[in-house]
């Protein structure tokens, strides 16, 4: 009844050799390549593996946009994660607030920011250029 979890194993090895072929990476055979390709069945199901894989609710910190899209927020909430807000303005997420979240934090091991860069929901907002590589640079 149900395909196993990285999606039905045809369709994980076609879009694995699409992937080999596009970026010339062996997705899912090399042992200097930790890649691989997993297959979602909606938004819902793609953000809650990634939480699941990335976070510890235990251990980690999760930085996120101030407003965020409230689907996230819907798994995000009960699985008990420590969230810290970063405010945006009209141009998505404001660089000094991530800064400054980042140098309040108390968590010293893993920590994660949650943003959409491009149309950013609840508020449309899409991060500049500039902005992404300050981002990207703290």
């Amino acid at each position: 009844q149900y395909s196993p979890t990285p999606g039905l194993p045809k369709l994980v090895t076609h879009l694995r050799d699409l992937q080999t072929w596009e970026h010339g990476i062996d997705v899912g055979k090399s042992p200097h390549h930790h890649y691989d390709v997993s297959v979602f069945v909606g938004s819902q199901d793609g953000l809650t593996k990634a939480f699941e894989m990335l976070l510890d609710p235990a251990k980690d910190e999760l930085f996120i946009e101030n407003p965020t899209y409230s689907g996230a927020l819907a798994f995000l909430q009960p699985f008990g994660i420590k969230m810290t807000p970063v405010a945006t303005d009209e141009f998505g997420i404001k660089p000094e607030s991530f800064r400054a979240a980042l140098d309040k934090s108390t968590v010293t091991k893993r920590r994660v920011l949650y943003t959409i860069p491009v149309a950013q929901n609840p508020s449309g907002s899409t991060l500049s250029n500039d902005r992404r590589e300050e981002i990207y640079n703290i």
